[in-house]
């Protein structure tokens, strides 16, 4: 979902300013990611950065949409956001170790990679258990 909010973002603001809002990729202090700063306010998660793009520039991303297509869209995106980055970030990081420490660690020693992502595990544990996701089994989670 990430790189659909880039990609309009940038539509949005290419059309309508020469300002570029400083776009961070890492966590907030809120806990959220993307978060953007404009203007010296930060604007936190995805969608709110959205809508307040939107708003600002006064751009209708969807405005040639009809209310179903705008209606299906944001149903295909909560699912996108809410459900599947789960799957991913579970897969990725509890079911495949070895291959994320080797896809973002490929230049360093493996042992490096792999202490980091046994480091890293642990907290995504834990939010992929207070997200529910973990709380069913491995077939659970596939259907």
């Amino acid at each position: 979902h990430h790189t659909s909010m880039c990609l309009v973002a940038e539509r949005i603001l290419c059309t309508k300013s020469n300002f570029w809002p400083f776009l961070r990729w890492c966590i907030c202090c809120s806990g959220k990611m993307p978060w953007m700063v404009y203007k010296g306010v930060i604007h936190e998660d995805s969608q709110t950065c959205m809508d307040f793009l939107k708003k600002e520039f006064n751009v209708d991303p969807d405005k040639s949409l009809t209310q179903e297509q705008k209606s299906t869209g944001e149903l295909l995106r909560i699912s996108l956001e809410q459900s599947l980055s789960w799957h991913i970030v579970h897969q990725r990081w509890i079911m495949q170790p070895d291959k994320t420490a080797q896809y973002f660690f490929s230049q360093a020693p493996s042992w490096i990679g792999g202490l980091f992502v046994r480091f890293l595990a642990r907290p995504i544990k834990v939010g992929l258990r207070f997200q529910g996701l973990t709380r069913h089994s491995a077939d659970a989670q596939l259907e």
